[in-house]
């Protein structure tokens, strides 16, 4: 039995590769960390020394300010269903609307191809919930890869649990790329969420379109 592949599945199998590969970001949905206990809510704040704190979430690093580490369904008061804050991955999430002294900042670093395309991955969160505090806009989040400039993303507040795809193309400029994610808004209410990131090697932008036209061109031929 002959199997025919058009151009355009070829191109779908030759993009989907890579995107199917495991995301080079260790925990990128928050799952693995300290107890959350009976709130579903805990501060896990900047350490004050090198030593590993209690409170560690699992592959990443506090550097600003703390964040709250949450669990779905987390302040149910403010849902009239109690459904509460839900994580867009899994079960648990980050906020990084951080405390009196400024935003929250959470990174990790990854060791990269130096010249290699990469694509990172992640979901801001929101709810309308929260603005009982006042008008503190759409939530957003400051990532910086280093070596390379900083990128605004930002979420919406349009729903009790409304998750933003956010996607950044980069090529690597360092083997051991720091990836921060730092919150961003009009004030210091409401929520900022952060989940599900994922970072992954993907072809060269222009190379791509080559291979699935080289391979056609072969199938053609046989």
């Amino acid at each position: 039995m002959k199997v025919i592949l058009s151009t355009v599945t070829i191109l779908f199998l030759v993009c989907a590769g890579p995107a199917a590969r495991a995301s080079l970001i260790v925990n990128g949905s928050f799952e693995s960390g300290p107890s959350l206990g009976p709130s579903l809510a805990i501060v896990v704040p900047k350490p004050s020394s090198p030593t590993i704190s209690p409170f560690a979430i699992t592959g990443w690093e506090v550097t600003v300010e703390e964040v709250d580490y949450i669990q779905s369904g987390a302040f149910s008061g403010f849902f009239t269903d109690n459904s509460g804050l839900l994580a867009q991955d899994g079960i648990r999430f980050i906020d990084l609307t951080g405390g009196d002294d400024g935003f929250a900042t959470i990174q990790q670093t990854v060791m990269l191809q130096v010249g290699m395309f990469y694509q990172l991955d992640f979901w801001i969160g929101g709810s309308d919930r929260f603005l009982q505090y006042g008008d503190a806009g759409d939530p957003g989040v400051v990532v910086s890869i280093s070596g390379l400039a900083d990128t605004t993303a930002s979420g919406s507040r349009s729903a009790p649990n409304d998750w933003q795809l956010n996607t950044l193309n980069f090529v690597a400029q360092e083997k051991f790329t720091t990836i921060a994610f730092s919150g961003l808004q009009q004030d210091l209410c409401c929520y900022i969420g952060l989940d599900n990131v994922s970072l992954r090697k993907v072809p060269e932008p222009s190379s791509v379109l080559l291979i699935g036209v080289g391979l056609a061109g072969m199938m053609r031929r046989r």
